[in-house]
């Protein structure tokens, strides 16, 4: 008998795939994605595994097939730690989806509830586990092996998703051949439920980089699209970033190659033209945070 093939990443059985300069990994834990073959992955720690898994697992749920380079490795162990809270909210957010509707049960040594936890392994999750059944959100493992969330768990996650604001701040290049991107980046954050927040739409007395700074502490997320890559964008981005408000990251393909360092390591929607933009960014939108609470957006 042959010797399972192994996840580079988790270390999880993995499917088969051609061998060369790059794998194209397909893994029950992480998702789908690339690595190089000079990637030394030897050299890392269970906590660095668990970081780089669930960062994979975020892009796949995303529909992406990222490319994990040495670059984007370095990148990624350099992020945040992500907190006992955050791990928690993830384990709801990620048993909700599975389970769907409040008949519906979930299995928590599922794979994916590693990754999606950015867990080390199994008992990282049950952990996790514990807190969501005392406080209601979830019922005790059955005679099936099951869990299940309840209408309370339900309740509690979508709170989470709408969170305290329903606008979302967009930075851009305010040249006139943008005034299309513009509309369409509109059309998007409004399809996916929020209120679309451009500060040169916004009636104020104050000066343009207060009433900056006031918007986007108001915001649930930010947009920023670096399509001719203005330091004002760059600024904004990183002011998010800073308040720990999600970044939404565009760019027109034609600019990409110009795009700063600094941001590359980020899952960028490289758009060719307007209506992709808009279509992908208010998939993205959805994806990460479900959608807003604008009714008829």
């Amino acid at each position: 008998m042959s010797t399972p093939l192994k996840c580079p990443v988790c270390g999880t059985d993995r499917k088969p795939s051609p061998d060369g300069g790059r794998r194209a990994i397909d893994c029950k834990r992480c998702g789908s994605f690339t690595i190089s073959d000079s990637i030394n992955d030897e050299i890392w720690t269970l906590e660095q595994r668990s970081q780089l898994s669930g960062w994979l697992r975020d892009q796949f749920n995303l529909g992406e097939v990222p490319d994990l380079t040495t670059y984007m490795v370095d990148e990624i162990l350099a992020l945040p730690d992500k907190t006992v809270a955050e791990k928690i909210e993830r384990l709801l957010a990620w048993a909700v989806k599975k389970q769907r509707n409040l008949g519906n049960h979930v299995n928590l040594h599922d794979e994916s509830a590693i990754a999606a936890t950015y867990s080390t392994g199994q008992h990282d999750v049950y952990a996790l586990s514990l807190y969501l059944i005392e406080e209601g959100l979830l019922t005790p493992r059955n005679s099936t092996l099951t869990n299940q969330v309840t209408a309370r768990g339900f309740m509690k996650d979508g709170e989470a998703i709408k969170g305290p604001s329903a606008k979302a701040f967009i930075a851009m290049w305010f040249d006139d051949t943008m005034r299309p991107a513009r509309h369409h980046l509109e059309k998007a954050v409004q399809a996916a439920g929020y209120i679309p927040i451009i500060v040169n739409a916004v009636e104020h007395v104050n000066k343009i980089d207060d009433e900056i700074i006031s918007q986007i502490r108001k915001a649930r997320f930010l947009v920023a699209d670096f399509t001719g890559h203005r330091g004002g964008v760059y600024f904004e981005a990183g002011f998010a970033l800073g308040l720990s408000l999600p970044v939404f990251w565009t760019c027109k393909r034609d600019h990409l190659d110009h795009l700063h360092f600094d941001v590359r390591q980020y899952n960028c929607i490289d758009w060719t033209n307007e209506d992709d933009l808009s279509y992908r960014l208010a998939r993205r939108i959805e994806a990460v945070l479900g959608r807003g609470p604008i009714p008829g957006a």
